[in-house]
């Protein structure tokens, strides 16, 4: 639930306004005061902090947001990964893509088909 500042978060948000700008708004949050950000992440979500207040002053965090979305990044990047080397008949081994070549292979189709699979996992 969205509520107006109170108390120290009051001073955060002025802080906030005047020091960061119209760009970043305040609001509280259960015990936290969310900190909207015009930053995103690579996905388009918008990057919120939050601040709360200790025994000794305050403390700000992204309360774990960065590294869980990294986590489901990845995991998505490693399914991305092997529908790109499966469409491509490219193996992933140790952090290497890499293609066998057959004898009779043609070495130009190869080569095509692993710098098609680079610049696809490139992409991502």
């Amino acid at each position: 639930m969205n509520q107006e500042p109170v108390g120290p978060e009051v001073t955060l948000h002025r802080d906030i306004a005047s020091g960061l700008g119209e760009l970043y708004s305040c609001s509280v949050q259960n015990k936290y005061t969310r900190i909207r950000t015009p930053f995103l992440y690579p996905d388009g979500d918008v990057i919120d902090l939050f601040w709360w207040a200790d025994g000794e002053g305050g403390m700000i965090s992204d309360l774990g947001e960065t590294v869980r979305w990294l986590h489901l990044e990845h995991h998505l990047l490693q399914r991305n990964l092997a529908d790109i080397c499966l469409t491509h008949g490219i193996e992933e081994n140790n952090g290497q893509l890499q293609l066998h070549i057959q004898p009779g292979d043609s070495l130009a189709m190869a080569v095509t088909r692993l710098v098609q699979a680079v610049i696809r996992v490139a992409d991502l």
